[in-house]
């Protein structure tokens, strides 16, 4: 189906449903610009985009698109975005870069797909929300190494560890939870389900 084609048929839609774009955007749990972007033909909304409208809409996939073939998504690619991150594990000195390459492939596909956008932006805000608590973490360490926070703040616990080991150890706990919530999404993202990421803040809306 031709992006404008498409995008007609979504405007006759929520039209027909008696929806404004802004109560269709909150009920689709969409930004109001990727509703307005996609009615305006300047994207094509496919996969998780698709479902939310047609979800929203209280209709199917084939009724929203015409043919069940035009839903193909770009779960793939999406999915590549999200293994992306792990690019940390090569240069495991600086894992708050892990948005980086995630953020390169999301630019480069942002615009043409909606799906890839909405998505992306997850993605995005989770590894940037992970890489500013490593990045504490770090500083945390760096700080006990330096300074002497141990010997100023003597404290050992239980274990006989001190602040500087929990902090290390903190730091492996926080990368290992990194590597098992990008398993796990790409997993659901493979398999058209919603991703599960957290914790996250909204950088990108």
């Amino acid at each position: 189906m031709e992006k404008s084609i498409l995008a007609a048929k979504i405007k006759e839609l929520r039209l027909a449903k008696g929806y404004s774009q802004e109560y269709l955007a909150e009920t689709a749990q969409l930004s109001l610009r990727t509703v307005q972007r996609i009615e305006n033909g300047e994207t094509i909304p496919r996969g998780h985009t698709l479902n939310r409208l047609a979800k929203a809409m209280d209709i199917s996939i084939a009724e929203l698109t015409g043919s069940a073939s035009a839903a193909v998504n770009n779960n793939g690619y999406i999915a590549l975005i999200n293994l992306s991150a792990l690019a940390f594990l090569v240069i495991i000195k600086f894992p708050f870069i892990s948005f980086i390459a995630p953020l390169l492939l999301w630019l480069y596909k942002r615009d043409q797909f909606e799906d890839v956008n909405e998505q992306g932006k997850t993605i995005l805000n989770f590894q940037i929300t992970w890489s500013i608590i490593t990045t504490i973490c770090f500083i945390l360490i760096f700080a006990g190494m330096i300074h002497g926070i141990s010997r100023l703040m003597p404290f050992r616990s239980g274990m006989g560890l001190g602040l500087s080991e929990i902090i290390l150890i903190g730091i492996m706990f926080i990368m290992g939870f990194n590597v098992l919530m990008v398993l796990i999404n790409t997993v659901l993202i493979l398999t058209n389900r919603e991703m599960k990421f957290w914790p996250v803040y909204r950088f990108f809306k």
